[in-house]
């Protein structure tokens, strides 16, 4: 990490945190070696980037200038490491959902798991969509009658709900959302059109 870099992350954990400005926390948080987070510190107040002021208990604190924190989001760097590990996690999940459902078009093919046909539907593709948009990426191949509803209420949600609460919701939900693109997908390239995966009420039937 070099001080350009420094200064991007701790711009993104000020727009994006409550974690407060102190020397330790931001070397846990960028992973820069201690001496260099105080010289670079030093530098940006120096540039008129941070500001600085000292707390009853005689510790720095900084403050970026010209910028305000959001009004939730993680507040300290415990809460930052559950975040970075949820992620890391849901991305396995995501590989994991995408090979246990994947359609094998052709199983002596090492690419033809992956590759959508001419009028199918990526497995990776929705599956992906489907775990950082969640249920929105369901639009790719799910059904409208299901898709739109859910996509509907994530969009609530967002509105709702404050930062600190969503992110390790959809922390939770991410791998779950992609499972169900993934099924979308293959239900899709089976059948030739979007499928439900609810039970078709008596009107419909």
């Amino acid at each position: 990490m070099n001080q350009e870099s420094f200064e991007a992350k701790i711009l993104q954990l000020w727009m994006t945190t409550r974690v407060p400005f102190t020397r330790a926390n931001l070397q846990f948080a960028t992973g820069a070696p201690r001496k260099k987070v105080e010289i670079w510190l030093k530098q940006l107040v120096i540039d008129g980037v941070l500001d600085a002021d000292v707390d009853d208990a005689g510790e720095m604190i900084y403050a970026v200038r010209g910028a305000n924190r959001p009004r939730a989001g993680a507040e300290s760097p415990a809460e930052l490491d559950k975040l970075a590990r949820l992620s890391r996690e849901a991305q396995s999940a995501v590989g994991a959902a995408a090979s246990a459902l994947v359609l094998r078009r052709d199983p002596g093919s090492a690419g033809g798991a992956l590759a959508a046909g001419k009028g199918e539907k990526s497995l990776v593709a929705s599956g992906l969509l489907s775990f950082f948009f969640g249920p929105i990426g369901w639009l790719y191949a799910g059904h409208w009658k299901e898709a739109l509803p859910a996509a509907g209420v994530l969009i609530l949600l967002k509105y709702i709900l404050p930062s600190f609460l969503l992110l390790p919701l959809l922390g939770v939900v991410g791998p779950v959302s992609a499972g169900v693109g993934v099924l979308y997908a293959w239900m899709y390239n089976r059948k030739g059109e979007r499928q439900k995966l609810l039970p078709a009420s008596p009107e419909e039937k």
